[in-house]
């Protein structure tokens, strides 16, 4: 992948992330407990798979589009683009 997509995706992955913390808050704010636990656990659900399969690999491939001043490593592993090539 090119870093100009790369960092059009991370751009929006980022949206995403701000969309959901919002969802957590509203979640926090207005639901009972229960209902507040699940929602906490589909966002971290989502969260998690966006880290694995999109925001990880593309980070690997252009560490440079970590944000400065973010203490942040990716986790090892495969780049998009050679996820790409595995799933052939």
């Amino acid at each position: 992948m090119d870093e100009e997509t790369a960092r059009q995706i991370v751009a929006r992955l980022q949206t995403c992330v701000n969309l959901l913390s919002e969802v957590v808050q509203i979640a926090h704010a207005n639901c009972g407990d229960e209902e507040d636990r699940l929602v906490r656990r589909g966002v971290g659900y989502v969260l998690s798979e966006m880290q694995d399969r999109l925001t990880d690999p593309i980070f690997r491939e252009h560490p440079d589009l970590i944000p400065q001043g973010v203490d942040y490593e990716p986790m090892a592993g495969p780049t998009l683009t050679e996820m790409v090539k595995e799933s052939g």
